[in-house]
C-alpha cells in the first residue's frame, strides 16, 4: 500500500429518501469550518488507525468511532464513522 491510498473510506449517511443530512450540515458551515472538518476527515481516511485527540472509539458500540473537529467558533463538531471491518451488510 502506498501513502496515497485511503485506508478507510468516509461515507455520509443517506436516508431512504436520498437525503444526506450530515453533508447538508457541512455545506451550511462557513468556509473555514468546512476546511477544518474536511482536513480532519482526510486525516481519518489516509491515516487510519488514529486516536485522540482526533478520533476515539465509542464505548459500547464496537466498530463505531467519533471524529472530533475543533471549529473556529470554539465548538466541537462530532461525526461518527463506522469501521468498515465491522460494517453491517
Amino acid at each position: 500500500m502506498t501513502g496515497d491510498e485511503k485506508r478507510i473510506p468516509v461515507a455520509f449517511y443517506r436516508t431512504d429518501l436520498g437525503r444526506e443530512p450530515v453533508r447538508e450540515w457541512l455545506k451550511q458551515l462557513g468556509p473555514l469550518d468546512r476546511k477544518i472538518v474536511g482536513n480532519d476527515l482526510q486525516t481519518l481516511e489516509f491515516g487510519w488507525p488514529i486516536g485522540m485527540p482526533l478520533c476515539r472509539a465509542i464505548r459500547g458500540h464496537k466498530g463505531l468511532w467519533e471524529v472530533r473537529s475543533h471549529l473556529s467558533s470554539g465548538r466541537i463538531a462530532r461525526l461518527r464513522q463506522e469501521d468498515p471491518a465491522n460494517a453491517r451488510r
